[in-house]
């Protein structure tokens, strides 16, 4: 939709990484995504008050509007942890592809 959302990522800490598994890999998330075509940053900050104020004037619409969408309430502090892991995941596995892929050339 054109709102170019950029997400932090933090590194917290580094160590060896565990034989067999893949990486990058999910460890923990710190709430949710905005919804798409919410209206950028500014229009996230409205719906997100609205949503999270059951006496704030748009209360009604913007929750009618989320559970229309996504057929659920909207919940800030819930994330879709299998999600993550699948779209973190998919990446591990191209990224562990290509460095196979790079090991055989260079043989």
């Amino acid at each position: 939709m054109g709102d170019s959302w950029e997400h932090i990522v933090t590194v917290e800490a580094v160590r060896d990484g565990e034989a067999g598994t893949k990486y990058p890999r999910y460890i923990e998330g710190e709430h949710r995504a905005p919804p798409e075509d919410c209206g950028g940053t500014p229009g996230f900050e409205a719906f997100l008050e609205a949503v999270t104020d059951p006496k704030h004037p748009e209360h009604k619409d913007a929750t009618e509007w989320h559970q229309g969408c996504y057929g659920k309430a909207f919940n800030p502090d819930e994330i879709d942890e299998r999600d993550a892991k699948l779209r973190i995941g998919a990446i591990a596995k191209r990224r562990a592809a290509g460095k196979a892929a790079q090991a055989r050339k260079s043989r």
